[in-house]
C-alpha cells in the first residue's frame, strides 16, 4: 500500500522530490515538499496505525522541525537524508506488519 498525498503524488515519490529540492535550492519548494509530505505520513500512519506508528510519528516531528530551516536555506543533506532514510525504513516495515496482520515482531 503506498500513501497518496490530495495532489495524486506517492508518498514515496515525495521524497525523492524533497532531496531533489534541497540540492537544487529551492527552499519554497522544500518547504512546501515537508509539509506535503508530514501531512501525508501522519495520515497514513494515523489510517493504518501499526507496531511501528509511535517511531513514524516520532520522526516525522523531526522533519516538521526542519519546515523553518528550509524556507531560510538552512536544511543541510546530511540530516535531511538520514532522517529520510529512517523514514524509508519504519514506513516499508510498518506497511508490511500491517500487511501480515501485525505479526512481524
Amino acid at each position: 500500500m503506498v500513501g497518496l498525498i490530495s495532489n495524486g503524488q506517492s508518498i514515496d515519490g515525495l521524497f525523492d522530490n524533497m532531496m531533489s529540492l534541497q540540492k537544487k535550492g529551492d527552499n519554497k519548494g522544500l518547504t512546501t515538499a515537508l509539509g506535503s509530505l508530514t501531512s501525508g505520513l501522519e495520515k497514513e500512519v494515523g489510517e493504518t496505525g501499526g507496531d511501528f506508528k509511535a517511531g513514524l510519528l516520532s520522526q516525522v516531528g523531526g522533519l516538521k522541525k526542519l519546515m523553518p530551516l528550509a524556507s531560510k536555506g538552512m536544511v543541510k543533506v546530511g540530516p535531511l537524508k538520514k532522517i529520510v532514510n529512517t523514514i524509508k525504513l519504519m514506513l516499508g516495515a510498518n506497511r508490511l506488519s500491517n500487511m501480515l496482520g501485525g505479526v512481524l515482531f
